[in-house]
Protein backbone atom coordinates (compact mmCIF):
# COMPACT_ATOMS: atom_id res chain seq x y z
CA UNK A 1 0.00 0.00 0.00
CA UNK A 2 2.87 2.35 0.78
CA UNK A 3 4.36 1.80 -2.70
CA UNK A 4 0.99 2.44 -4.33
CA UNK A 5 0.46 5.67 -2.40
CA UNK A 6 3.98 6.81 -3.33
CA UNK A 7 2.99 6.37 -6.98
CA UNK A 8 -0.28 8.31 -6.45
CA UNK A 9 -2.31 5.15 -7.09
CA UNK A 10 -5.52 4.28 -5.24
CA UNK A 11 -6.46 0.56 -5.16
CA UNK A 12 -10.07 -0.08 -6.15
CA UNK A 13 -10.15 -3.79 -5.29
CA UNK A 14 -7.92 -6.50 -3.85
CA UNK A 15 -7.72 -10.04 -5.21
CA UNK A 16 -5.70 -13.03 -4.14
CA UNK A 17 -2.72 -13.60 -6.40
CA UNK A 18 -3.22 -16.92 -8.13
CA UNK A 19 0.15 -17.82 -9.47
CA UNK A 20 2.90 -20.33 -9.07
CA UNK A 21 3.55 -23.89 -10.19
CA UNK A 22 0.96 -25.56 -7.93
CA UNK A 23 -1.81 -23.19 -8.98
CA UNK A 24 -1.12 -23.71 -12.68
CA UNK A 25 -1.00 -27.48 -12.27
CA UNK A 26 -4.30 -27.41 -10.35
CA UNK A 27 -6.10 -25.66 -13.21
CA UNK A 28 -8.51 -27.93 -15.09
CA UNK A 29 -7.96 -28.48 -18.77
CA UNK A 30 -9.73 -25.77 -20.71
CA UNK A 31 -8.87 -23.04 -18.22
CA UNK A 32 -5.84 -22.12 -20.27
CA UNK A 33 -3.31 -24.45 -18.71
CA UNK A 34 -1.94 -25.30 -22.16
CA UNK A 35 -2.84 -22.07 -24.00
CA UNK A 36 0.62 -21.00 -25.13
CA UNK A 37 1.80 -17.73 -26.66
CA UNK A 38 1.81 -19.39 -30.08
CA UNK A 39 -1.83 -20.38 -29.56
CA UNK A 40 -2.75 -16.77 -28.74
CA UNK A 41 -0.97 -15.52 -31.86
CA UNK A 42 -2.68 -18.08 -34.08
CA UNK A 43 -6.09 -17.42 -32.50
CA UNK A 44 -5.75 -13.65 -32.98
CA UNK A 45 -4.54 -13.91 -36.57
CA UNK A 46 -7.35 -16.26 -37.57
CA UNK A 47 -9.97 -14.16 -35.79
CA UNK A 48 -8.65 -11.02 -37.51
CA UNK A 49 -8.97 -12.70 -40.90
CA UNK A 50 -12.53 -13.84 -40.25
CA UNK A 51 -13.71 -10.47 -38.91
CA UNK A 52 -12.03 -8.64 -41.82
CA UNK A 53 -14.11 -10.85 -44.14
CA UNK A 54 -17.28 -9.39 -42.54
CA UNK A 55 -18.10 -12.64 -40.70
CA UNK A 56 -20.09 -11.99 -37.50
CA UNK A 57 -18.22 -12.46 -34.23
CA UNK A 58 -20.26 -15.43 -32.98
CA UNK A 59 -19.92 -17.22 -36.32
CA UNK A 60 -16.16 -16.48 -36.36
CA UNK A 61 -15.76 -17.95 -32.86
CA UNK A 62 -17.74 -21.02 -33.92
CA UNK A 63 -15.39 -21.57 -36.87
CA UNK A 64 -12.36 -21.12 -34.63
CA UNK A 65 -13.72 -23.54 -32.03
CA UNK A 66 -14.33 -26.20 -34.67
CA UNK A 67 -10.81 -25.80 -36.06
CA UNK A 68 -9.03 -26.15 -32.68
CA UNK A 69 -7.15 -29.44 -32.45
CA UNK A 70 -6.17 -29.08 -28.81
CA UNK A 71 -8.92 -29.79 -26.35
CA UNK A 72 -7.91 -26.92 -24.06
CA UNK A 73 -8.02 -24.38 -26.90
CA UNK A 74 -11.36 -25.72 -28.13
CA UNK A 75 -12.92 -25.42 -24.67
CA UNK A 76 -11.55 -21.91 -24.23
CA UNK A 77 -13.02 -20.66 -27.52
CA UNK A 78 -16.31 -22.38 -26.74
CA UNK A 79 -16.40 -20.59 -23.37
CA UNK A 80 -15.89 -17.26 -25.16
CA UNK A 81 -18.62 -18.13 -27.66
CA UNK A 82 -21.03 -18.95 -24.84
CA UNK A 83 -20.40 -15.59 -23.19
CA UNK A 84 -20.88 -13.69 -26.46
CA UNK A 85 -24.14 -15.52 -27.23
CA UNK A 86 -25.37 -14.58 -23.75
CA UNK A 87 -25.06 -10.93 -24.72
CA UNK A 88 -21.78 -10.16 -22.97
CA UNK A 89 -19.32 -7.90 -24.80
CA UNK A 90 -16.35 -9.71 -26.32
CA UNK A 91 -13.89 -7.69 -24.22
CA UNK A 92 -15.77 -8.62 -21.04
CA UNK A 93 -15.68 -12.27 -22.07
CA UNK A 94 -11.93 -12.08 -22.64
CA UNK A 95 -11.46 -10.41 -19.27
CA UNK A 96 -12.79 -13.54 -17.56
CA UNK A 97 -9.69 -15.41 -18.75
CA UNK A 98 -6.75 -13.27 -17.55
CA UNK A 99 -4.30 -16.19 -17.70
CA UNK A 100 -4.84 -16.49 -21.45
CA UNK A 101 -5.52 -12.92 -22.60
CA UNK A 102 -3.23 -10.12 -21.30
CA UNK A 103 -4.75 -6.88 -20.06
CA UNK A 104 -3.52 -4.95 -23.11
CA UNK A 105 -5.31 -7.48 -25.34
CA UNK A 106 -8.59 -6.85 -23.53
CA UNK A 107 -8.11 -3.08 -23.66
CA UNK A 108 -7.47 -3.11 -27.41
CA UNK A 109 -10.62 -5.16 -27.99
CA UNK A 110 -12.65 -2.81 -25.77
CA UNK A 111 -11.34 0.21 -27.68
CA UNK A 112 -12.34 -1.47 -30.95
CA UNK A 113 -15.84 -2.19 -29.64
CA UNK A 114 -16.35 1.37 -28.43
CA UNK A 115 -15.10 2.84 -31.71
CA UNK A 116 -16.93 0.38 -33.95
CA UNK A 117 -13.63 -0.89 -35.36
CA UNK A 118 -13.31 -4.32 -33.75
CA UNK A 119 -11.96 -6.00 -36.90
CA UNK A 120 -9.28 -3.30 -37.33
CA UNK A 121 -8.20 -3.51 -33.70
CA UNK A 122 -8.04 -7.32 -33.79
CA UNK A 123 -5.92 -7.02 -36.93
CA UNK A 124 -3.59 -4.58 -35.16
CA UNK A 125 -3.34 -7.02 -32.26
CA UNK A 126 -2.53 -9.87 -34.61
CA UNK A 127 0.28 -7.90 -36.25
CA UNK A 128 1.69 -6.79 -32.90
CA UNK A 129 1.57 -10.28 -31.35
CA UNK A 130 3.13 -11.83 -34.44
CA UNK A 131 6.03 -9.37 -34.38
CA UNK A 132 6.48 -9.71 -30.63
CA UNK A 133 6.47 -13.49 -30.82
CA UNK A 134 8.98 -13.47 -33.69
CA UNK A 135 11.19 -11.02 -31.80
CA UNK A 136 11.16 -13.03 -28.56
CA UNK A 137 11.70 -16.28 -30.46
CA UNK A 138 14.75 -14.80 -32.13
CA UNK A 139 15.94 -13.54 -28.75
CA UNK A 140 15.68 -17.04 -27.28
CA UNK A 141 17.31 -18.58 -30.36
CA UNK A 142 20.30 -16.27 -29.95
CA UNK A 143 20.83 -17.62 -26.44
CA UNK A 144 20.49 -21.32 -27.33
CA UNK A 145 23.76 -21.87 -29.21
CA UNK A 146 26.02 -20.01 -26.74
CA UNK A 147 24.30 -21.81 -23.85
CA UNK A 148 24.85 -25.23 -25.43
CA UNK A 149 28.45 -24.37 -26.22
CA UNK A 150 29.09 -23.10 -22.69
CA UNK A 151 27.54 -26.25 -21.21
CA UNK A 152 29.68 -28.42 -23.50
CA UNK A 153 32.84 -26.57 -22.49
CA UNK A 154 32.02 -26.90 -18.79
CA UNK A 155 31.10 -30.59 -19.09
CA UNK A 156 34.32 -31.33 -21.01
CA UNK A 157 36.47 -29.59 -18.42
CA UNK A 158 34.72 -31.38 -15.55
CA UNK A 159 35.23 -34.71 -17.33
CA UNK A 160 38.90 -33.97 -17.83
CA UNK A 161 39.51 -32.76 -14.29
CA UNK A 162 37.24 -35.17 -12.43
CA UNK A 163 37.73 -38.39 -14.39
CA UNK A 164 40.74 -38.29 -16.73
CA UNK A 165 43.27 -36.71 -14.39
CA UNK A 166 42.56 -38.95 -11.36
CA UNK A 167 43.02 -42.02 -13.58
CA UNK A 168 46.73 -41.17 -13.84
CA UNK A 169 47.28 -41.24 -10.08
CA UNK A 170 48.20 -44.92 -10.13
CA UNK A 171 50.72 -44.26 -12.91
CA UNK A 172 52.49 -41.51 -10.96
CA UNK A 173 52.14 -43.15 -7.53
CA UNK A 174 55.19 -45.41 -7.90
CA UNK A 175 57.51 -42.65 -9.08
CA UNK A 176 60.32 -41.85 -6.64
CA UNK A 177 61.19 -38.67 -8.51
CA UNK A 178 59.32 -35.47 -7.78
CA UNK A 179 56.80 -34.72 -10.49
CA UNK A 180 56.84 -31.38 -12.31
CA UNK A 181 54.90 -28.55 -10.66
CA UNK A 182 52.34 -28.46 -13.50
CA UNK A 183 51.65 -32.18 -13.09
CA UNK A 184 51.29 -31.96 -9.31
CA UNK A 185 48.96 -28.97 -9.63
CA UNK A 186 46.76 -30.70 -12.20
CA UNK A 187 46.57 -33.89 -10.14
CA UNK A 188 45.68 -31.92 -7.00
CA UNK A 189 42.85 -30.17 -8.84
CA UNK A 190 41.59 -33.51 -10.18
CA UNK A 191 41.64 -35.12 -6.73
CA UNK A 192 39.82 -32.16 -5.18
CA UNK A 193 37.10 -32.22 -7.83
CA UNK A 194 36.67 -35.98 -7.55
CA UNK A 195 36.45 -36.00 -3.75
CA UNK A 196 34.47 -32.77 -3.29
CA UNK A 197 32.30 -32.93 -6.40
CA UNK A 198 29.19 -34.48 -4.78
CA UNK A 199 29.44 -32.06 -1.85
CA UNK A 200 29.69 -29.10 -4.23
CA UNK A 201 26.66 -30.31 -6.19
CA UNK A 202 24.64 -30.63 -2.99
CA UNK A 203 25.71 -27.15 -1.90
CA UNK A 204 24.72 -25.71 -5.27
CA UNK A 205 21.33 -27.45 -5.17
CA UNK A 206 20.73 -26.28 -1.60
CA UNK A 207 21.69 -22.74 -2.50
CA UNK A 208 19.33 -22.75 -5.46
CA UNK A 209 16.46 -24.02 -3.30
CA UNK A 210 17.19 -21.36 -0.67
CA UNK A 211 17.51 -18.50 -3.14
CA UNK A 212 14.41 -19.37 -5.22
CA UNK A 213 11.84 -18.23 -2.59
CA UNK A 214 13.81 -15.04 -2.01
CA UNK A 215 13.78 -14.17 -5.71
CA UNK A 216 9.98 -14.47 -5.73
CA UNK A 217 9.85 -11.39 -3.51
CA UNK A 218 9.33 -8.20 -5.46
CA UNK A 219 12.18 -6.26 -3.83
CA UNK A 220 14.70 -9.07 -4.40
CA UNK A 221 13.59 -9.53 -8.01
CA UNK A 222 13.90 -5.80 -8.68
CA UNK A 223 17.41 -5.79 -7.17
CA UNK A 224 18.45 -8.76 -9.31
CA UNK A 225 16.98 -7.26 -12.47
CA UNK A 226 18.75 -3.98 -11.74
CA UNK A 227 22.02 -5.90 -11.55
CA UNK A 228 21.24 -7.56 -14.88
CA UNK A 229 20.66 -4.29 -16.76
CA UNK A 230 23.94 -2.95 -15.38
CA UNK A 231 25.99 -5.76 -16.91
CA UNK A 232 28.43 -4.54 -19.60
CA UNK A 233 27.10 -6.47 -22.63
CA UNK A 234 23.99 -8.34 -21.53
CA UNK A 235 22.52 -5.25 -19.85
CA UNK A 236 22.19 -3.29 -23.09
CA UNK A 237 20.62 -6.33 -24.75
CA UNK A 238 18.08 -6.79 -21.94
CA UNK A 239 17.09 -3.12 -21.81
CA UNK A 240 16.86 -3.03 -25.60
CA UNK A 241 14.60 -6.08 -25.67
CA UNK A 242 12.22 -4.57 -23.12
CA UNK A 243 12.29 -1.19 -24.86
CA UNK A 244 11.15 -2.87 -28.09
CA UNK A 245 8.28 -4.62 -26.30
CA UNK A 246 7.25 -1.39 -24.55
CA UNK A 247 7.32 0.76 -27.69
CA UNK A 248 5.55 -1.82 -29.85
CA UNK A 249 2.79 -2.41 -27.29
CA UNK A 250 2.34 1.29 -26.51
CA UNK A 251 2.10 2.16 -30.20
CA UNK A 252 -0.53 -0.51 -30.80
CA UNK A 253 -2.61 0.63 -27.82
CA UNK A 254 -2.44 4.30 -28.77
CA UNK A 255 -3.39 3.53 -32.36
CA UNK A 256 -6.37 1.61 -30.98
CA UNK A 257 -7.62 4.68 -29.14
CA UNK A 258 -6.51 3.73 -25.62
CA UNK A 259 -5.78 6.73 -23.38
CA UNK A 260 -2.06 7.40 -22.81
CA UNK A 261 -1.86 6.69 -19.06
CA UNK A 262 -3.83 3.46 -19.43
CA UNK A 263 -1.75 2.49 -22.48
CA UNK A 264 1.47 3.11 -20.53
CA UNK A 265 0.24 0.94 -17.67
CA UNK A 266 -0.61 -1.89 -20.06
CA UNK A 267 2.59 -1.52 -22.10
CA UNK A 268 4.64 -1.62 -18.90
CA UNK A 269 3.12 -5.03 -18.16
CA UNK A 270 4.81 -6.33 -21.33
CA UNK A 271 8.25 -5.41 -19.95
CA UNK A 272 10.03 -8.47 -18.54
CA UNK A 273 12.67 -6.75 -16.38
CA UNK A 274 11.10 -5.83 -13.02
CA UNK A 275 13.49 -2.95 -12.39
CA UNK A 276 12.64 -1.29 -15.70
CA UNK A 277 8.96 -2.08 -15.17
CA UNK A 278 9.04 -0.34 -11.78
CA UNK A 279 10.76 2.71 -13.27
CA UNK A 280 8.21 2.88 -16.11
CA UNK A 281 5.41 2.71 -13.54
CA UNK A 282 6.84 5.81 -11.91
CA UNK A 283 7.03 7.47 -15.33
CA UNK A 284 3.38 6.64 -15.89
CA UNK A 285 2.58 8.39 -12.60
CA UNK A 286 4.37 11.52 -13.87
CA UNK A 287 2.36 11.46 -17.11
CA UNK A 288 -0.79 11.11 -15.05
CA UNK A 289 0.15 14.33 -13.25
CA UNK A 290 0.62 16.26 -16.50
CA UNK A 291 4.20 15.55 -17.60
CA UNK A 292 4.94 14.74 -21.22
CA UNK A 293 5.91 11.20 -22.14
CA UNK A 294 9.40 12.29 -23.14
CA UNK A 295 9.96 14.11 -19.82
CA UNK A 296 8.71 11.09 -17.91
CA UNK A 297 10.88 8.44 -19.54
CA UNK A 298 14.00 10.60 -19.17
CA UNK A 299 14.10 9.41 -15.56
CA UNK A 300 13.96 5.73 -16.56
CA UNK A 301 17.53 4.47 -16.02
CA UNK A 302 19.28 2.28 -18.60
CA UNK A 303 16.49 2.90 -21.14
CA UNK A 304 17.87 3.34 -24.67
CA UNK A 305 18.34 7.06 -25.53
CA UNK A 306 16.83 6.37 -28.94
CA UNK A 307 13.40 5.93 -27.33
CA UNK A 308 13.57 9.37 -25.70
CA UNK A 309 14.67 11.01 -28.93
CA UNK A 310 11.96 9.38 -31.04
CA UNK A 311 9.28 10.14 -28.43
CA UNK A 312 10.42 13.77 -28.38
CA UNK A 313 10.06 14.00 -32.15
CA UNK A 314 6.74 12.17 -32.08
CA UNK A 315 5.21 14.48 -29.47
CA UNK A 316 6.49 17.57 -31.27
CA UNK A 317 5.10 16.50 -34.65
CA UNK A 318 1.96 14.70 -33.48
CA UNK A 319 3.23 11.38 -34.88
CA UNK A 320 3.92 9.56 -31.61
CA UNK A 321 2.60 6.17 -32.77
CA UNK A 322 4.73 6.25 -35.92
CA UNK A 323 7.85 7.28 -34.00
CA UNK A 324 7.33 4.52 -31.42
CA UNK A 325 7.09 1.93 -34.18
CA UNK A 326 10.19 3.34 -35.89
CA UNK A 327 12.08 3.26 -32.61
CA UNK A 328 11.11 -0.39 -32.14
CA UNK A 329 12.23 -1.21 -35.70
CA UNK A 330 15.61 0.48 -35.23
CA UNK A 331 16.22 -1.20 -31.89
CA UNK A 332 15.30 -4.60 -33.32
CA UNK A 333 17.92 -4.15 -36.05
CA UNK A 334 20.47 -3.00 -33.48
CA UNK A 335 19.79 -6.04 -31.29
CA UNK A 336 20.10 -8.34 -34.29
CA UNK A 337 23.48 -6.80 -35.11
CA UNK A 338 24.59 -7.11 -31.49
CA UNK A 339 23.54 -10.76 -31.31
CA UNK A 340 25.40 -11.67 -34.50
CA UNK A 341 28.49 -9.87 -33.26
CA UNK A 342 28.23 -11.60 -29.89
CA UNK A 343 28.00 -15.06 -31.43
CA UNK A 344 30.84 -14.28 -33.84
CA UNK A 345 33.07 -13.43 -30.86
CA UNK A 346 31.80 -15.87 -28.25
CA UNK A 347 32.09 -19.07 -30.30
CA UNK A 348 35.78 -18.87 -31.27
CA UNK A 349 36.76 -17.49 -27.85
CA UNK A 350 34.99 -20.38 -26.11
CA UNK A 351 36.67 -22.91 -28.37
CA UNK A 352 40.07 -21.32 -27.79
CA UNK A 353 39.56 -21.26 -24.01
CA UNK A 354 38.45 -24.89 -23.92
CA UNK A 355 41.28 -25.94 -26.21
CA UNK A 356 43.83 -24.00 -24.16
CA UNK A 357 42.70 -25.54 -20.86
CA UNK A 358 42.59 -29.06 -22.31
CA UNK A 359 46.03 -28.55 -23.86
CA UNK A 360 47.40 -27.31 -20.53
CA UNK A 361 45.99 -30.32 -18.69
CA UNK A 362 47.29 -32.80 -21.25
CA UNK A 363 50.63 -31.00 -21.29
CA UNK A 364 50.93 -31.39 -17.52
CA UNK A 365 50.20 -35.11 -17.81
CA UNK A 366 52.73 -35.52 -20.64
CA UNK A 367 55.33 -33.68 -18.56
CA UNK A 368 54.76 -36.15 -15.72
CA UNK A 369 54.99 -39.14 -18.03
CA UNK A 370 58.21 -37.84 -19.60
CA UNK A 371 59.72 -37.34 -16.14
CA UNK A 372 58.97 -40.99 -15.31
CA UNK A 373 60.51 -42.14 -18.59
CA UNK A 374 63.61 -40.08 -17.89
CA UNK A 375 63.88 -41.77 -14.48
CA UNK A 376 63.58 -45.20 -16.09
CA UNK A 377 66.25 -44.44 -18.69
CA UNK A 378 68.65 -43.12 -16.10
Amino acid sequence: MTELHAQALIPQSVQEKRDGVFYRLSQPIGEGRFFRVQDLVQFTMELAGLLSAQIPLDRALTILAESRRKRSSHQLVMALLKEVRNGIAFSSALKKFPAQFPSYFVSMVRAGEEGGELAARITDLACMLQRQNAFLSEFRTVLIYPSILAFTVLATLLLMVGVVLPSFESVFAGSSKALPVATRTAMAIGSAVQSSGPVLLLLMAGTALAVAPILRQRSARIALDRLLVRLPVAGAYISGRDAVLFCRTLAALLSGGVELTIAMDLATAAVRNRFLSSALTMARSQVRHGASLRAAIVDVPYFPPLVRQMVDVGEATGRLVSMLNQAADLMEKDLETRSKRFIAIFVPVSILVMGGIVAALMGSIMAGLLSINDLGLS
